[in-house]
């Protein structure tokens, strides 16, 4: 009788474990269904109590286990049976990874809009245009998991929330140019006699960057350096910068480029 009772306690005690993150993830991406296909929702899509319980477990757990196994996985192009309706090929599990992560992070839709898809182009104005170019290649989907630990790394640091105003004598006659080992982003600010608050430009990949036209430059209410082709504060092709900390003795400007955290080159001329 005492054997089957430990049996039982042990089988009890089996049963009762905390599953890892790797068992919960693989139990969740290779559900046990009739379906051929599943319909993947995130909270975007469903009110957040009517979530999947295992994907909500792995999302509530900000462990940096889980973070970091999220991170891993997000590389993966393994397909499952997961699908949303404005992509046609299935779901991969790096794909999913990267839902669970930006559900955890509950990332701001300001972030989204101006980081995430800083790269991506418009065809569809839909879901379809993030996942084609996140399974257009390796190098795209790194991209997209670098952009989601920098908005973690701002969330924790909370520099995201707190840039500082800019006023003109930290602007005019400065130049700015972006710390990057793939793009190109330079500026040189001036003021005309006439009172005229102008820049010229340099932007693009490393070794495929362009001079631009002069553009135009304000500091908005809320203190961000605004710079637009346009002499409008109503356009919409606006680069804010705000004003994190100016590393004087090294000439490096910590800003927040459109929700991003950057370093620039930062001298006087």
């Amino acid at each position: 009788m005492k054997r089957i009772f430990f049996i039982l306690l042990s089988f009890l005690l089996i049963s009762c474990k905390e599953k890892s993150v790797d068992e919960l993830f693989n139990k969740f991406v290779n559900c046990k269904t009739d379906e051929e296909y599943i319909i993947f929702q995130t909270s975007d899509i469903v009110p957040y109590e009517n979530l999947n319980k295992i994907y909500k477990k792995i999302i509530e757990n900000q462990s940096t286990e889980t973070i970091s196994f999220l991170y891993e996985k997000a590389k993966s192009t393994k397909e499952t049976k997961y699908f949303i309706p404005d992509l046609v090929c299935p779901m991969t599990e790096g794909d999913i990874a990267i839902c669970m992560l930006i559900d955890m992070f509950n990332m701001t839709d300001k972030y989204f809009d101006e980081v995430m898809y800083e790269n991506i182009e418009r065809k569809t104005n839909s879901a379809r245009d993030f996942w084609d170019y996140i399974h257009s290649s390796d190098n795209n989907r790194e991209e997209i998991i670098q952009e989601i630990k920098d908005y973690y790394s701002l969330m924790t640091r909370n520099a995201y929330f707190a840039p500082e105003p800019w006023n003109e004598d930290e602007i005019i006659n400065h130049s700015f140019e972006l710390i990057s080992n793939t793009k190109t982003e330079t500026f040189l600010f001036q003021k005309t006699e006439e009172g005229l608050l102008l820049t010229s430009c340099t932007y693009g990949k490393k070794g495929e960057s362009k001079t631009c036209p002069i553009e135009y430059w304000h500091i908005d209410k809320d203190g961000f350096l605004c710079i637009s082709p346009y002499d409008t504060i109503l356009s919409k092709k606006i680069i804010r910068i705000g004003k994190l900390w100016i590393d004087e003795e090294n000439e490096i400007l910590h800003a927040q480029r459109n929700s991003k955290e950057v370093k620039y080159k930062y001298k006087k001329n």
